[in-house]
């Protein structure tokens, strides 16, 4: 989701909110049936924060938390000796509760 533009494109003096996100590890889960050196992955469960703020003022607009998508991923890279992957941000939910806050204005 980093960089992406929802709503209608302009200059941007015309943007006015910006999005941030976070996210830490609130638990895991054990996925296996993979075929590969590793039959089974962890997948490290990390809710998403984003945070809404107005451009023009700093101001922080409304704060959600999104949980994790816990669904075991049809295929996952992991690092050296490590069967940990991080889970998916729900991309499309939260863009979905991002457009509810563009307010269209009038031509």
């Amino acid at each position: 989701m980093t960089g992406d533009l929802i709503g209608k494109s302009g200059t941007l003096q015309q943007i006015d909110f910006f999005a941030t996100h976070m996210q830490d590890m609130t638990g895991k889960k054990t996925c296996n049936g993979y075929n590969g050196p590793k039959p089974s992955i962890v997948v490290n469960l990390k809710p998403t924060e984003v945070s809404l703020w107005n451009r023009r003022t700093g101001d922080l607009i409304e704060k959600k938390t999104f949980p994790p998508d816990e669904d075991c991923p049809m295929m996952a890279m992991t690092s050296g000796d490590s069967d940990g992957v991080d889970s998916y941000p729900p991309t499309e939910t939260i863009e979905a509760w991002l457009k509810t806050k563009i307010k269209r204005r009038a031509s």
